[in-house]
């Protein structure tokens, strides 16, 4: 013999109460350790207790968001099961080139940069070498389950994405100087590029804001970034960077001369 409870279990108020203090404590963490975001796909994933409905809340990137590349889930889910149980595939792939490839790979992790995923592995003939495999460019994945895997001694995932990794840069750091000015000043000061980025105001003559400085790593997000803010932003240093700057705005000035 037994009694019904009338509500649904995750609406107890004890409940949603003691999930609710959790949420809190997982968002303070957040706030310290600059992972905000995950938190918030963690609550809308989170349909047990649901706190917080996609009415409620929602994540909007500050950039165009491009279509999911289209890939094999065959493929894909194969070299998960790789990634989870570290043994090595045999994969036929297609390169930028358009040239085909093929070799025996070692998951070591994968990265989603925008919408496309990449395997990081290192490949049979450079066991010391970190290499990116865009999944969607691979024609086949075989499971090597009886090979012995290698794995890259002292590789760790965050390090290497915070070396610049990520988005194909060689891990070089460069201090950064620069001037800005309008909705680019103010982002920056809110959102600064690192911890222990420097900000001064711009003397009263400059046209700009404020001077900024900031080491880190030299990526393609961070070129493609400044090259995005336009005039809000003059590159001081270092000089390549600069000159690179300058190389690419010129460049695409050619294609508007028309509409000056």
């Amino acid at each position: 013999h037994y009694r019904r409870v009338e509500d649904a279990l995750n609406e107890d108020l004890l409940i949603r109460r003691q999930a609710a203090d959790s949420l809190m404590a997982l968002i303070a963490d957040a706030l310290e350790t600059g992972t905000l975001a995950e938190v918030w796909h963690r609550v809308l994933s989170d349909t047990d207790v649901g706190l917080l409905s996609r009415a409620q809340l929602l994540v909007i990137p500050d950039h165009l968001q491009l279509q999911q590349v289209r890939l094999s889930s065959e493929i894909l889910c194969e070299v998960v099961r790789a990634l989870i149980d570290s043994y090595p595939i045999k994969a036929h792939y297609q390169k930028r080139n358009g040239e085909l490839g093929q070799g025996t790979l070692h998951p070591h992790a994968i990265i989603h940069r925008g919408p496309i995923p990449y395997l990081l592995a290192v490949k049979e003939d450079a066991l010391d070498t970190i290499k990116h495999f865009p999944l969607h460019r691979m024609n086949s994945v075989q499971a090597l389950t009886g090979e012995d895997f290698h794995y890259l001694s002292g590789f760790d995932l965050q390090r290497y994405i915070d070396r610049g990794h990520g988005d194909f840069g060689r891990g070089d750091e460069i201090r950064l100087a620069l001037r800005a000015r309008g909705y680019i000043a103010e982002i920056l000061e809110a959102c600064p590029l690192t911890a222990e980025q420097l900000m001064v105001l711009e003397p009263s003559s400059s046209s700009f804001d404020v001077h900024v400085e900031a080491t880190l790593p030299s990526t393609g997000s961070l070129l493609r970034w400044l090259l995005a803010a336009g005039s809000n932003i003059e590159v001081l240093a270092p000089r390549e960077l600069r000159e690179r700057v300058a190389r690419q705005l010129d460049h695409a000035r050619t294609y508007y001369e028309d509409a000056l």
